[in-house]
């Protein structure tokens, strides 16, 4: 929907009623959009919305500029970081593969809990209805229509549903099209954490020390991970975030962000070049995420 350069945006011709499937900060953020173009609009979250995080999460160019336009710069620069530059290196070695200038206003390592936060007031705000946990236990849709069933025997109707629950959602298959077993890229166990170092802590390694630039933000890409760190709390912290392909056991409860020691996560270091393996060490906790497809489609 057109935004004016004083906020205000034109409402949609036919009131739709939508659900979204997810009540995280990207379901949310769907909801208020929506919601404020002037549609019904229904979030259905399996978890209760309580969880903490203790990382941060990161902001890139465009996801900023959205934030922006809705307003939300006071609160971005009262709490986030501003990153002049990606820095990419590779997950197994200590050489630098490339680095990009980017947009000055970038923020990122914003607290994670703190923009989830937002974004729920936003969307009640606006009058978004969100349901916690609840669970949806069956969807159904054809060309005109869709059913969202619930764990509670509740039955939805809707014009069209937003899956936003993941990217091992169990709606998958109804959002890309694919059925057919042959066409499908097999399916992993992931998991993801996040975790804050003081500066001061990683510092003391003069091999750390080197590449901590606060106008930076650090990825490493490697085999089954990408690790991101960014800077925050005015410089003197250090957000890192780590997704990765994981090896273990993955139990219903670890699909909802949970704070956990870091060897909960199984993190193999020696796939990690010697300044990541050294990272990882000063960690002591971590919150994080486990998923596999067999859970998924218990779900």
């Amino acid at each position: 929907m057109p935004v004016d350069k004083q906020g205000r945006q034109d409402k949609a011709s036919i009131c739709l009623k939508i659900v979204v499937i997810g009540g995280s900060m990207a379901g949310l953020a769907t909801a208020y959009a929506l919601k404020r173009a002037g549609h019904d609009v229904r979030v259905i979250e399996k978890s209760d919305g309580k969880s903490k995080s203790l990382g941060h999460l990161q902001s890139p160019p465009n996801m900023t500029k959205i934030l922006y336009r809705w307003g939300l710069q006071p609160l971005l620069d009262r709490a986030a970081h501003k990153c002049l530059a990606m820095v990419f290196r590779k997950g197994k070695s200590p050489s630098m593969s490339t680095s990009v200038l980017i947009d000055p206003f970038l923020k990122a390592a914003t607290e994670d809990q703190y923009l989830k936060d937002v974004f729920f007031e936003l969307a009640t705000d606006e009058g978004v209805d969100i349901s916690p946990s609840t669970s949806v236990t069956s969807l159904v849709t054809d060309p005109d229509t869709a059913s969202v069933t619930l764990d509670n025997g509740e039955t939805l109707s809707a014009d069209f549903v937003v899956v936003a629950d993941g990217y091992d959602s169990a709606f998958r298959a109804l959002v890309t099209g694919v059925d057919d077993e042959d066409n499908k890229i097999p399916e992993r166990r992931h998991g993801a954490a996040t975790f804050i170092l003081p500066l001061s802590l990683v510092s003391q390694d003069e091999d750390l020390r080197r590449v901590m630039d606060p106008s930076n933000w650090l990825i490493w890409i490697g085999a089954g991970f990408v690790l991101h760190c960014s800077f925050t709390n005015e410089g003197k912290d250090l957000a890192t975030t780590i997704t990765y392909n994981h090896d273990g056991e993955v139990r219903p409860e670890d699909e909802i962000w949970t704070d956990h020691p870091i060897e909960y996560y199984a993190l193999d270091r020696f796939k990690f070049e010697p300044r990541v393996q050294k990272l990882l060490s000063l960690t002591k906790r971590a919150t994080g995420r486990l998923s596999s497809p067999e859970n998924a489609q218990k779900n």
